[in-house]
């Protein structure tokens, strides 16, 4: 029993790093290859994880790729309110990718800053605590 929890723990404590990982290697692109421009919100979209009775939503905004494209994107953090549609905001997106990777700079650093320490030390500690379960 002890080694299918110490097996589940570092399997969970790794799947957290490993998307630690993936983050730091998006933002980084988007520092290196990231370019800023206006975006428009445009609507709103409410995540599938939002459970009953709770409002969360993700502003959808549409902005102009320096080749004229018009991209519509949606952000990856969702809050009770959500921005004012009509509302203009500032966009980094990396241009191989315009649609999948543009969000808001202030969203960006928030991941950055706030979320991915904590995530960086639950990871960690799960997969330790798992480790130490097996000797």
């Amino acid at each position: 029993m002890d080694f299918v929890k110490a097996a589940a723990l570092i399997a969970l404590g790794t799947g957290l790093l490993w998307g630690c990982r993936v983050e730091m290697l998006a933002w980084s692109r988007r520092r290196r290859r990231g370019v800023r421009t206006t975006g428009i919100v445009v609507g709103h979209r409410s995540p599938a994880t939002a459970g009953p009775g709770t409002v969360q939503r993700s502003g959808v905004f549409e902005f102009m790729t320096e080749d004229g494209q018009v991209v519509q994107a949606t952000s990856s953090l969702s809050t009770p309110r959500g921005p004012k549609i009509g509302t203009r905001i500032p966009i980094v997106y990396d241009p191989a990718d315009p649609a999948g990777s543009a969000d808001r700079p202030g969203v960006l650093t928030f991941k950055i800053v706030a979320l991915l320490p904590v995530m960086l030390a639950i990871g960690t500690a799960l997969t330790i605590y798992g480790v130490t379960l097996l000797t």
